[in-house]
């Protein structure tokens, strides 16, 4: 294991491409980092860091938003009754598939597989339908003696990094699949929606906070 203080900030700065944006970070300059990440992922890489330099903001809809080096905005969220849904989708799917398909749900019994594929920042559960959230506009959570806002942005197109399996690194056919059938809007595959952060505060969302929305 190697320990990184998060006040021990990168004196070296790099030129790098994000999707077809450029920017800056600032890149650590320590090699006993880098041969060791290098070793565990089997490649020479370098660990980078946000920067001040880091000047990357979300899309039109939104320039006065920073972010760091996510695609397109701040914050992804989806709600549970949304996975499960999809979920039961891929589970009927595949319950009368031939033994030689090139997918199978065995390894994934439940929903929560689909968490570590999609990648959100947050995921929301209560009384409300599959799909819920794509209609909200406004959110907050209690922190402290602060109150967290987030305004959404739009809805998250999907692409095919969903079916990277994280564990044997291969390439699989679902979910991207199976949301085409049903989640496809105007040639995009709409899934989970993208927030931005108004009141940037230091310190963290607990879990099992009470999120409110509009």
């Amino acid at each position: 294991e190697i320990w990184i203080s998060l006040d021990d900030m990168p004196t070296q700065t790099l030129d790098i491409g994000i999707f077809s944006e450029n920017t800056r970070a600032g890149v650590y300059d320590d090699l006993i980092i880098h041969d060791y990440l290098s070793s565990i992922l089997g490649r020479t890489v370098r660990l980078i860091r946000q920067i001040v330099e880091t000047n990357r903001h979300e899309h039109a809809d939104n320039p006065t938003n920073r972010i760091a080096f996510a695609n397109e905005a701040q914050y992804l969220l989806i709600s549970v009754p949304t996975l499960k849904q999809l979920q039961q989708k891929l589970v009927h799917k595949y319950a009368e598939a031939p033994i030689h398909s090139k997918f199978s749900m065995a390894p994934y019994p439940s929903y929560e597989w689909l968490i570590e594929r999609f990648r959100p920042n947050f995921v929301v559960d209560g009384p409300f339908e599959a799909l819920q959230e794509h209609q909200w506009t406004q959110l907050t959570i209690p922190f402290k003696n602060k109150v967290e806002r987030f305004t959404k942005t739009r809805i998250c197109a999907r692409c095919s990094l969903i079916c990277v399996n994280k564990k044997t690194l291969k390439i699989e056919t679902e979910p991207l699949k199976t949301l085409f059938d049903y989640r496809k809007v105007k040639g995009k595959i709409e899934f989970g929606i993208l927030l931005s952060r108004h009141d940037v505060n230091e310190g963290y969302v607990l879990p099992n906070s009470t999120m409110h929305v509009t």
